[in-house]
């Protein structure tokens, strides 16, 4: 498909569909799903706050598990140039929260992160602000959420704090998301992302279905740095309408030193179109454009010391420029099986196989100061800059649990940089014999030239940081501990 083509479709697919039914929900309230699941998220943006008063309750979420991934480095099995490397890794985390409405109009939330290692070194500083090399071991605690809610009137809704406010409605990609600090992860698409401190503000519209969401975005370091000030404050507006089976919104986000963006997103059934489909079909698409970008341009190339980095690195010019993704989910109850497919256009990223070796080479040169091409920036190329160095992206994930009636699960996750040619995927079974212990065993396998992106994405490395090969061909023998909430 021409390219111009494709990029036309994609930017019209936002404005393509109105609707969606009815169902309660609480926009203030403990939280609801803010990506795309198979079915349409069926919510009433107008139904934005609980009037039940309770006391103080708590409870929170836990992850304990611990994965065996031996795998073959530089090369696959059979191959003179393959070795063989063991590794063990575990995840120890929760996050817990205490939650209080007092009265129908007041709500308050406290949210805290902690997970193993307990504790972690952090540099001291010299009189004059400076880190020295000395450090200090400081708990692993991190605020999450802290923020209140007020209702005035039953019709404007504020919150004040920090919050997690995730714009959007893809599963794998998010590019109309502004609002979070964290991209999303692709093997945990669905985890609450950190957001900033903020005041947001909702007036509902009933009668139409809709509501209009602003923010006012504290300064933090994702927005450009630790000092908050009027000047560095940031704007976002959001509208969001249902109409039949579609979920329509339309926002911007503007602050200072950063690109102006407008967005637009869309989530819907497809039942209206009567396809000879045993199932639900789902569509969902997320546009943004930008005037300008917040990622920095590398071109030419030079020889750093750890390989080929861009010769030179500037801001992208002052333009138009369109992110854009469109995806469908599949479910059928009867098979127990969920399939989702989503495409991701980047503007930013390249068609050379060689584009992710030198945008990988010129951030760890630039993290260690030894990046000695032109920048004309006011800022180090770092690891967003690096993160999506191709144009043309696609994810998919199979699910199917319950395989012939069994408590054998199996999914598979596969994602393709169509631009340079790389990519990966694990295909994985799992099965829990009890309810709070299970067990998962598969492979993983990653494709493409040395250069390009997912070889470089799964590197090994020695206890000083430096690389042993791409992990090729991974054995996967994990078990889950108790994961879940409480």
């Amino acid at each position: 498909m021409n390219n111009a083509l494709l990029i036309g479709l994609l930017a019209l697919l936002p404005l393509v569909a109105w609707a969606q039914s009815d169902a309660d929900t609480e926009f203030f309230g403990e939280g609801t799903s803010t990506v795309a699941d198979t079915k349409t998220s069926n919510a009433d943006p107008t139904k934005q706050f609980s009037e039940q008063t309770s006391g103080a309750q708590w409870g929170g979420t836990v992850k304990s598990d611990a994965t065996w991934q031996p795998s073959w480095l530089r090369g696959y099995p059979g191959e003179s140039s393959a070795s063989w490397t063991d590794s063990l890794a575990y995840d120890l985390t929760t996050t817990a929260f205490l939650d209080a409405r007092p009265d129908k109009d007041f709500r308050f939330r406290l949210s805290l992160k902690t997970g193993y290692p307990f504790t972690s070194d952090t540099p001291v500083l010299n009189s004059a602000g400076t880190a020295t090399t000395d450090t200090v071991a400081t708990p692993n605690i991190k605020v999450w959420e802290l923020f209140t809610d007020v209702t005035i009137n039953d019709v404007l809704f504020l919150r004040f704090g920090k919050q997690s406010a995730s714009w959007g409605v893809s599963y794998f990609y998010s590019p109309a998301d502004v609002i979070s600090l964290t991209a999303k992860d692709v093997t945990d698409p669905t985890a609450q992302r950190e957001g900033p401190v903020a005041l947001k503000a909702t007036v509902p519209f009933p009668n139409q279905k809709a509501n209009v969401t602003a923010f006012v975005l504290a300064r933090d370091s994702y927005f450009g740095g630790d000092s908050p000030s009027i000047a560095g404050l940031g704007y976002a507006l959001q509208g969001d309408i249902l109409v039949g089976e579609a979920q329509l919104s339309l926002g911007g986000f503007y602050q200072k030193d950063n690109a102006p963006k407008g967005v637009a997103t869309l989530n819907t059934g497809l039942d209206f179109l009567d396809l000879p489909v045993h199932g639900d079909l789902n569509l969902f698409s997320e546009a943004m454009f930008s005037y300008g970008s917040d990622v920095l341009k590398g071109s030419g190339t030079s020889v750093g010391t750890l390989g080929p980095v861009y010769s030179s690195v500037t801001p992208w010019e002052k333009t138009v420029y369109y992110t854009g993704t469109v995806g469908v989910s599949y479910s059928n109850s009867e098979f127990n099986t969920t399939l989702r497919v989503e495409y991701l256009y980047n503007p930013f990223g390249s068609s050379d196989k060689d584009a992710a070796g030198r945008a990988y080479d010129t951030y760890v040169a630039s993290l260690s100061s030894t990046f000695s091409g032109s920048n004309t920036s006011d800022r180090d190329y770092d690891s967003s800059d690096a993160a999506t160095p191709g144009i043309h992206n696609l994810t998919a994930q199979v699910d199917c649990t319950k395989i012939g009636g069994s408590e054998l699960e199996f999914s598979t996750l596969w994602q393709q940089n169509l631009s340079d040619g790389s990519g990966w995927f694990k295909p994985l079974f799992t099965i829990y014999p009890w309810d709070q212990l299970g067990f998962n065993w598969g492979l993983q396998l990653v494709y493409g030239d040395n250069s390009t992106q997912f070889p470089l994405q799964f590197q090994s490395y020695d206890k000083n940081g430096n690389s042993l090969g791409t992990q090729r061909v991974s054995l996967i023998v994990g078990v889950t501990f108790g994961t879940g909430k409480y």
